[in-house]
């Protein structure tokens, strides 16, 4: 922060990259090529993939180094109740 052109250098940095997805499949005669994408994007969305990788790019760029990690529970499906 003391240094104004490195804070705009890095605010740039970090906004400059559009993060599209591109989700896709290798086998596209699979007949369930379509629903497994939207599964794969409905995640990334549910994940918020945009805001971590854009803490990610600021964080590298302010620190030199981010550390991260993802932790995924498997819930069990009980009949009757709902589930994330």
């Amino acid at each position: 922060s003391k240094n104004g052109f490195y804070t705009n250098t890095i605010d740039y940095m970090t906004a400059l990259p559009t993060l599209d997805k591109v989700v896709f499949s290798n086998n596209k005669k699979h007949k369930k090529r379509k629903d497994n994408e939207n599964k794969f994007k409905t995640t990334l969305m549910k994940i918020k993939d945009t805001l971590f990788v854009r803490d990610a790019l600021l964080r590298l760029g302010l620190d030199g180094v981010a550390f991260y990690y993802y932790e995924s529970n498997e819930s069990k499906h009980l009949n009757g109740f709902l589930s994330d």
